[in-house]
């Protein structure tokens, strides 16, 4: 759980865990955000979770601490966050160390990421399952 490796890091006041946030205020929260987190239970390796979607959407920074490397593959592309190994909290720490000092220092890595690719959009993901259907009728 996201409690449990902030606990065991000794960061609980660097983090706002929230409750389940409506739909709605979704983006309005994101938004407010620092860092955002992208972790699940270790055994599901492989899952993307949900949420990244979501932060992907934002100009804020992820890491993750997910055990699917496909969620490691799309933040280096879109150059949004970092995937990190639970295992290597001292990575993790300086990952954070470099995010506050940013921050601290007025200065954001917004400018250096790519824009939010639109591969990534529910659109997009319809419209590549249109083609590839096309594709499998009309070679059938």
């Amino acid at each position: 759980e996201d409690t449990e490796l902030i606990e065991m890091l000794n960061l609980e006041d660097q983090f706002i865990v929230h409750s389940p946030v409506l739909p709605s205020q979704t983006m309005n929260v994101l938004e407010k955000a620092d860092l955002l987190l992208v972790s699940t239970d270790h055994r599901r390796k492989n899952i993307v979770p949900a949420k990244l979607w979501d932060y992907l959407a934002t100009d804020r920074p992820i890491l993750s601490v997910a055990p699917n490397p496909e969620v490691g593959t799309i933040l280096e592309s879109t150059g949004q966050g970092k995937q990190i190994n639970p295992d290597h909290p001292k990575k993790i720490a300086l990952f954070l160390e470099e995010q506050i000092s940013e921050k601290e220092a007025g200065s954001s890595k917004k400018s250096n990421r790519k824009s939010y690719s639109n591969k990534f959009t529910i659109e997009a993901a319809t419209s590549t399952l249109a083609q590839r259907m096309d594709q499998v009728l009309t070679v059938g």
